[in-house]
């Protein structure tokens, strides 16, 4: 199987990239050793496809988003999701900024805002 991991590393002022792996193993060594030394840093995870235009493949909308500011926690949850090919990490500054990348994530999806809201947005 191949692996993907699309990694949006800080400073976030470069495209996120992708990374194409033979086996689960390196991919969680490439992110380990990525994290390695990321001290005050927020990550964003999420397993599932990932397009630049919507961000989030629309299959994937469904898919947890966890945002944490634990290296270990964030390896948790690669290797709990181990059975999916394609892997989303952002790294950020502040959680507000992991709101906001979570946000455009399920821009997409029909939940992503309060109905009151969007029904004002429509007029």
């Amino acid at each position: 199987m191949l692996y993907k991991l699309y990694y949006g590393e800080l400073p976030m002022d470069t495209d996120v990239q992708e990374y194409n792996f033979d086996t689960f193993s390196d991919l969680t060594e490439f992110i380990q050793s990525k994290t390695r030394d990321k001290h005050r840093t927020v990550f964003l995870y999420q397993y599932g496809k990932y397009s630049e235009m919507c961000h989030v493949d629309l299959e994937s909308l469904e898919n947890p988003i966890i945002i944490t500011p634990s290296r270990d926690k964030l390896l948790q949850f690669v290797f709990n999701n181990r059975l999916y090919e394609h892997h989303i990490v952002f790294e950020q500054e502040s959680f507000i900024d992991s709101f906001a990348i979570a946000k455009d994530l399920v821009e997409y999806h029909p939940l992503c805002y309060n109905k009151d809201k969007s029904d004002q947005n429509e007029k």
